[in-house]
């Protein structure tokens, strides 16, 4: 028997074919910001928004390490939850974004709980009810304030690989499949991600040494200079380059010369 399909069903998978087949940019242009990430959440479930035992057990954790400085000088004040899908055939735009606000979203609620237990009383908003480009300054003065949004899946980690059902290609969407956590101290503006590879003259000034700590709740970019008066010892340049040499951080950039 002769299969036959109308002209509008012809039309329909060619443009589904289309979709799947076109650039990420092209299908769900956003603005991937080049933001410091302090705290990474890969590993949601294909086509779920909500959390893993393991990624609760990690947000409890990360929420109660922030609620613990919280009141401290200098100490973080707010974050921005950044949710982000994989990408996978015949999927709609909006359905990515959908899942990646959500994702944050959970995560920012889960957060916000765990800072309770300690007697905080955190704030969570939605990054698209701030206005303009307020980030934590426009929510006053609260414990802490937790701000979500989502970047669907226009800003992937590593290669989606839509076309493979390998375990490579499997294990690359669960990395896509994330978010992402921007923390922010009070008093300060977000930090912005430097160029490994440029020495610090070019991205900060000729006489700083700047390392990427990977561990603890001082995570982030971390820098010193000869003039920097440090009463904590936490940022001279000999603490910091032990922390590389102990494989806590990794070096960005050394002074000029």
């Amino acid at each position: 028997m002769i299969r036959t399909i109308s002209i509008a069903a012809l039309a329909a998978t060619l443009a589904a074919s289309a979709h799947a087949a076109c650039d990420i940019a092209e299908c769900n242009p956003q603005v991937c910001e080049n933001f410091a990430i302090q705290h990474t959440l890969p590993g949601f479930p294909a086509h779920e928004t909500e959390t893993t035992s393991e990624q609760r057990e990690e947000i409890g954790k990360i929420a109660l390490a922030l609620a613990d400085q919280a009141r401290d000088p200098g100490a973080y004040q707010c974050a921005r939850i950044m949710g982000h899908s994989s990408s996978w055939r015949q999927i709609s735009a909006d359905e990515y974004d959908r899942r990646a606000l959500e994702r944050a979203r959970v995560v920012a609620e889960l957060m916000a709980a765990s800072m309770e237990t300690t007697g905080l009383a955190p704030v969570i908003v939605a990054k698209e009810d701030l206005d303009g480009e307020q980030f934590c300054e426009a929510t006053g003065e609260e414990d802490f304030v937790l701000i979500y949004d989502g970047r669907g899946n226009a800003c992937p980690k590593v290669d989606n690989q839509v076309d493979s059902v390998s375990r490579a290609a499997r294990d690359a969407r669960f990395i896509n499949r994330r978010v992402e956590m921007y923390l922010v101290r009070k008093g300060k503006p977000i930090e912005v991600k430097v160029d490994w590879d440029a020495p610090c003259s070019d991205v900060i000034s000729a006489d700083m040494l700047c390392v990427e700590v990977q561990d603890g709740i001082y995570q982030g970019t971390r820098c010193s200079s000869d003039d920097l008066v440090d009463v904590m010892n936490r940022n001279s340049r000999e603490t910091l380059l032990e922390m590389v040499e102990n494989g806590e951080a990794k070096l960005i950039c050394r002074p000029a010369g």
